[in-house]
């Protein structure tokens, strides 16, 4: 609703006055209080505990309670209580779900995590003591090739490693379809809520090994989320095109939205009409969405760097036009690309918050998500800080398998070019060798650090949440007691 959309914008601006010293905290709990008063949250007595608790949150999701309570000089139960107030304000989780607050990527993993581990009350003890969990599993049950060669890729390292070379260093043969799906059913038992096929070069290249492992963890009821460069979304078979319709989440990695920046981006010959390719796939799949009534969402992510930083205004267009469900806008985190000069920057920041106003105002049919670094670049926020992560979570959160069966700490070590740059202890072994359970349980025994140069924003982020709720279950707060237990709909559970 647009009053929502005032609420929040106001919620936002008042915290970005006192976060550039404009305002007194003092004045800042006043008017937050009064605008939650006005959205119909009954704060009037708790207003100052509340806005005291909001701050330090607002600034920070992912510090830990103890922490809170020892700078607030409050008791554990009037936390908790600060906390339930956070959690009834739907203007409030609107707020940390939006694209004006810094955070709101992160603020969404702790959705999206707490529920989880609400549902799988085992997993933070299990882990505890040793016995390897994962709540998700990216995997790469490729061909270990692709058509392009992106200047941003991690997977050649903007084109540095070739096919052969990585199968080389690899040593092993590709994982078959029937291992494929051993393994799945081996993550399954581990708890694994959701499996993302990406990686490994272009997953629709072996489309009969992508529809097996696609089809098998929707019949093991696995939550399935697929990356694509979309550029053979024109001439695959129904059966592989039923198998992306039965997932549940698609995005097209498509970082342009004309065709010479398009060619330059992928390193291929403008006469091959790559761009006009995807366009017609994309075309393709949601007409075939709309006939077979498919739930699945699709959508466009685009990787923001010099060549194509004059494109967001063109891209959202596009996906506007196109029909599809979600825009998700990153910067170049891992640094393979050129940086952006200054006027570069303020075109990108410029064109951002435009289709942002946009997107809020409800002008647009499509979700839009901004990368949380590129928001905190963009209105240039002073104190905001994530508590820096100690330990390395990510191999029971989100690791990855690569089209060898090298089992990886993450989604990052599971590219050839930044497991060539990183320290060997993120690399598990090789599933060919013993099963997934054995090869994790190794990142469990000797608890790893932040010590990889490439680790992405999300990771450090995901990191630091989950170490937050992790210190805080050890207290006794349970998952459902933080702040961000809401559903997908910014509601209060």
């Amino acid at each position: 609703m647009l009053e929502n959309t005032a609420g929040i914008k106001e919620l936002i601006a008042i915290m970005k006055r006192l976060d550039a010293g404009i305002i007194s905290t003092r004045a800042a709990q006043t008017a937050v209080v009064n605008v939650l008063i006005a959205s119909g949250c009954q704060v009037a007595h708790e207003g100052s505990g509340l806005f005291r608790v909001y701050k330090e949150y607002f600034r920070n999701p992912t510090i830990h309670a103890q922490t809170v309570t020892k700078r607030l000089n409050m008791s554990r139960a009037q936390l908790l209580e600060a906390h339930r107030l956070l959690q009834s304000s739907r203007l409030l989780a609107s707020a940390w779900q939006g694209n004006l607050y810094p955070r709101s990527l992160l603020v969404r993993y702790g959705v999206q995590l707490t529920r989880y581990l609400d549902d799988n009350p085992d997993f933070i003890d299990s882990i505890i003591g040793g016995q390897p969990s994962i709540y998700m599993l990216e995997i790469h049950p490729t061909k270990g090739a692709c058509t392009y060669a992106c200047r941003m890729c991690l997977w050649s390292g903007g084109g540095k490693f070739t096919a052969r070379q990585m199968k080389t260093d690899a040593g092993k043969s590709l994982l078959s379809t029937e291992r494929w799906i051993n393994l799945l059913a081996e993550a399954k038992d581990l708890g694994v809520r959701r499996v993302i096929i990406s990686g490994g070069g272009e997953p629709l290249l072996d489309e009969k090994k992508f529809s097996g492992v696609t089809e098998a963890a929707k019949r093991l009821g696995i939550e399935t989320m697929i990356y694509t460069n979309g550029r053979l979304l024109t001439k695959l078979s129904e059966k592989a095109m039923d198998a992306i319709l039965s997932a549940d989440w698609l995005r097209i990695s498509m970082h342009a939205a004309t065709p010479e920046v398009y060619a330059k981006l992928i390193n291929r010959p403008l006469g091959r009409r790559d761009l006009e390719f995807v366009s017609r796939g994309i075309e393709r799949l949601v007409t075939m969405k709309t006939v077979h009534r498919s739930s699945l969402h699709i959508g466009i992510g685009v990787v923001i760097q010099e060549v194509n930083f004059d494109q967001i205004p063109m891209l959202a267009k596009f996906a506007e036009q196109s029909g599809v469900n979600f825009l998700d806008i990153r910067g170049d985190c891992i640094g393979i690309s050129e940086t952006l000069s200054p006027v570069q920057l303020e075109t990108v920041f410029r064109d951002l918050r435009d289709v942002r106003d946009r997107s809020m105002n409800y002008a647009l049919p499509f979700k839009l998500t901004i990368a949380d670094d590129l928001l905190l670049q963009m209105e240039r926020w002073q104190e905001m800080a994530l508590t820096p992560p100690h330990r390395c979570w990510i191999p029971v959160l989100r690791p990855a398998i690569d089209p060898y069966g090298t089992v990886c700490a993450c989604d990052s070590i599971g590219e050839p070019y930044t497991r060539s740059i990183s320290p060997d202890v993120y690399v598990f072994g090789s599933y060919h060798a013993m099963p997934l359970q054995s090869l994790l349980a190794s990142a469990l025994r000797k608890p790893l650090g932040i010590w990889c140069k490439h680790c992405m924003p999300g990771q450090l982020a995901l990191n630091a949440l989950f170490e937050k709720i992790v210190a805080d279950y050890q207290l006794g707060i349970l998952p459902r007691d933080q702040p961000y237990f809401f559903n997908d709909n910014g509601e209060s559970l």
